[in-house]
């Protein structure tokens, strides 16, 4: 198998390149000294990354056997009407409906794969729809001008009009029901909205930093920091664009490391008008578009990296397949700010950092799948044997520090 090598110490000239408000002596000191890092130490910062991805997460017996200020989230109506069960799915509770269904996580799995919901047909009936859907159908209403009541998930008679009203000034048949054919007008009606006021909230969205060589696409890489919900591709090492992302919520994390872009594709319906792959070896996780525009800005997907169509479509002319994408945490890397504890079932970017360790430090054979199964747990066990800890094969803080990954800021 082919591997692509990817240094961190570049990635910090990257990091260097994007920064905002720091004085032009101060940013040129800190790449001088990226430079310096990257002459004496770079290979032992390099990570390989494969540029093949399977359709599953892989099991190896050697491995693991916004409108975000402008419009308020759910509201405790929805968690009061909801609960969760032993695996992570959301059970309604008595005459309440759930809309879209429950989680399909396995047990004790945190993120393993990006489930991006499709957007789902939601009506007033009693008892009531409840759920996320709701709560985004009302949130892109409340954008589009159609809702004034609370951001609360429950699909009830001012929602329902205030559905009535926009198929009204669509031009679309008033049924009250919020279809594939309502959803994705309001996507459009908002898509400029949304757009607008990202803008006024950071004008160096406005204009392309610099102006593309399309002779030099194979110098291009993308950066996203999940830390100020942002994505700039650099040329060369330089920012040429930059936009605005969604990424995924706490329970269903985007991944952070180093990936490639492995596919790309011309998309219709609920998740936008582009796609493009990322060779996750645990689930499958993608840059997009998406018809829930008001969603860009906020975490809220399952995994995934959303943008609003327009934007998606700038950034699927300047990339192709091969392209290396760093997503990282700030100034956090790409390990984060989060140090869960790890149980056998979990997969993810920090059990692939693990392993990684693990394998570096002699107790498990390669290569790392980001799956924590038996082979992993043994490891662990074995690491906390050696190491005087408690022998658990669960990775806890002491068992953190064990492998050098203690949060330091």
């Amino acid at each position: 198998m082919h591997v692509h090598w990817i240094d961190y110490s570049k990635l910090f000239i990257c990091q260097v390149m994007v920064m905002k408000d720091r004085s032009r002596v101060f940013t040129t000191a800190l790449a001088g000294l990226a430079c310096v890092l990257i002459l004496a130490y770079g290979n032992r910062f390099a990570v390989p990354v494969a540029d093949w991805v399977p359709e599953q997460p892989r099991e190896q017996a050697t491995a693991g056997g916004a409108v975000a200020s402008s419009v308020a989230t759910s509201a405790a109506a929805t968690a009061a009407a909801t609960a969760t069960a032993a695996d992570g799915a959301v059970v309604p509770a008595a005459s309440v409906k759930l809309a879209g269904g429950a989680s399909s996580k396995e047990p004790g799995v945190a993120g393993s794969a990006c489930e991006c919901p499709d957007v789902h047909k939601l009506w007033f009936e009693d008892p009531p729809m409840v759920g996320h859907q709701v709560s985004d159908l009302q949130e892109g209403l409340a954008v589009a001008g159609f809702y004034r009541g609370a951001v609360d998930g429950v699909f009830g008679r001012a929602t329902q009009q205030a559905v009535l009203g926009f198929q009204a000034s669509a031009g679309l048949p008033e049924t009250g029901v919020a279809d594939m054919t309502t959803w994705m007008a309001l996507g459009r009606a908002c898509e400029p909205v949304v757009e607008a006021m990202l803008r006024r909230e950071d004008p160096s969205l406005e204009q392309q930093l610099a102006k593309a060589d399309a002779g030099v696409a194979a110098a291009r890489m993308v950066l996203i920091d999940t830390s100020d919900l942002s994505l700039t591709v650099l040329e060369n090492g330089l920012p040429i664009a930059r936009f605005r992302v969604g990424i995924g919520e706490p329970e269903t994390p985007t991944p952070l490391g180093q990936f490639v872009i492995t596919d790309k594709a011309a998309w219709a319906g609920g998740f936008g008008t582009r796609w493009m792959g990322l060779n996750v070896l645990w689930g499958k996780f993608g840059i997009h578009g998406t018809n829930k525009p008001w969603t860009v800005g906020q975490r809220k997907s399952g995994g995934c990296v959303r943008m609003l169509n327009r934007d998606v479509e700038k950034l699927y002319a300047l990339v192709g397949v091969g392209t290396p994408v760093m997503i990282t945490a700030g100034h956090f890397g790409t390990f984060g700010t989060s140090r869960p504890r790890i149980t056998p079932g979990w997969k993810g970017s920090m059990v692939f950092e693990i392993q990684r360790r693990l394998i570096r430090m002699g107790y498990l054979e390669g290569p790392a799948d980001g799956a924590y199964g038996p082979n992993s747990e043994r490891a662990v066990m074995r690491l906390q044997r050696d190491k005087g800890l408690p022998v658990t094969g669960e990775v806890d803080e002491a068992t953190y520090r064990a492998l050098g990954l203690e949060i330091i800021d």
